[in-house]
């Protein structure tokens, strides 16, 4: 499986990948290695950035997220903190306490 094309701001963190899709750093570098998560170099706070349109199928958000939650999940990532409150108040919601937490 051939890694999903993304735009340049698409990029979302391992750590909060793991967090939002449940799934293991080990697991999700080793989606990385056999090519089907795209894999950027490492942004200014030294962490490593994922493809985010790959993650996005992985998201454990019980149910589909509109283009606003993802735009509210990059921003968070990204350390705007009234992003980062929603987006833990919208998988509390959901029903998703650990990735709630995570935010």
């Amino acid at each position: 499986m051939q890694a999903m094309k993304t735009q340049p701001l698409d990029w979302i963190s391992l750590d909060a990948a793991v967090a939002i899709s449940g799934i293991s750093k080990s697991t999700l570098w080793r989606r990385v290695t056999e090519g089907s998560i795209g894999k950027a170099g490492k942004d200014v706070r030294n962490r490593a950035m994922l493809a985010f349109a790959d993650v996005l199928p992985l998201i454990d958000a019980r149910k589909p997220l509109s283009k606003e939650d993802i735009a509210l999940l990059l921003s968070a990532d990204a350390g705007l903190s009234e992003a980062q409150a929603d987006a833990g108040a919208m998988f509390y919601v959901a029903g998703n306490t650990k990735a709630a937490l995570y935010w």
